[in-house]
């Protein structure tokens, strides 16, 4: 039972940061249907989609690490805090601010905390690594969407 609430609590986190994100944010949500797009430009509607399934590995990832993880390291619980952080700031950059070349420099930075992330969890529990690929690949088409987007705009 401890381990089902150690699970919800890790799949609360992200999902519910994101989700709240989403909300404070879905107002300015329309923009991105008006404003030009760089090719490969996905529809809007799938953004909520992927990042549902991207909190969801980040929770398991979590989990996995909080569980199964190889000694104690504080490191990586850090740099979750502020991977959350950063994911949360971002829809205001880009939807709320329009503030487009910014929110790209700020993809950059969640890349490269993500990467040591991503890093520090595959040294402690491969498998929390591996979950966070996705994020990772995301990320990097997440910037090639917002650099386009902020030269064209």
């Amino acid at each position: 039972m401890k381990k089902l609430g150690i699970l919800l609590l890790c799949l609360f986190i992200p999902l519910f940061t994101g989700g709240l994100a989403g909300l404070l944010t879905a107002s300015d949500g329309g923009m991105y249907e008006t404003i030009d797009r760089p090719p490969l430009s996905p529809p809007g509607w799938l953004f909520p989609v992927v990042w549902i399934i991207l909190y969801t590995l980040m929770g398991l990832a979590t989990y996995i690490a909080v569980t199964r993880g190889k000694g104690k390291s504080t490191l990586w619980m850090v740099l979750y805090g502020i991977t959350i952080a950063l994911n949360f700031v971002w829809p205001f950059l880009f939807f709320r601010a329009r503030a487009f070349m910014l929110s790209f420099l700020w993809i950059l930075l969640m890349w490269a905390v993500g990467f040591v992330l991503t890093r520090e969890l595959w040294l402690k529990q491969k498998a929390a690594g591996v979950l966070l690929l996705p994020y990772m690949a995301w990320l990097s088409f997440a910037a090639y969407l917002c650099y386009g987007i902020a030269t064209l705009n």
